[in-house]
């Protein structure tokens, strides 16, 4: 699905008036050296969990994504 919606900016760039390469994956060392790297939920809360719930199922995954991101695509200011 990240292809699919990356392919579909990616085709929007002539009519919005940008130019540069959008590329979506799910295989995290496909980042290296990217500029941007934007995270996308895989899968919504179920109503009966709390915001809690959610945090605590999803901050380990985010920091391990965090870690890979800091490894593979560093910030260049």
């Amino acid at each position: 699905m990240a292809a699919g919606k990356a392919l579909d900016l990616m085709e929007a760039g002539p009519v919005r008036g940008y130019a540069t390469s959008i590329r979506g994956t799910a295989k995290i060392d496909d980042i290296a050296g990217s500029d941007v790297v934007i995270i996308a939920p895989g899968s919504s809360a179920s109503r009966a969990s709390s915001g809690e719930d959610v945090y605590r199922d999803n901050a380990p995954i985010v920091s391990a994504i965090a870690r890979d991101i800091r490894r593979l695509a560093p910030a260049r200011w």
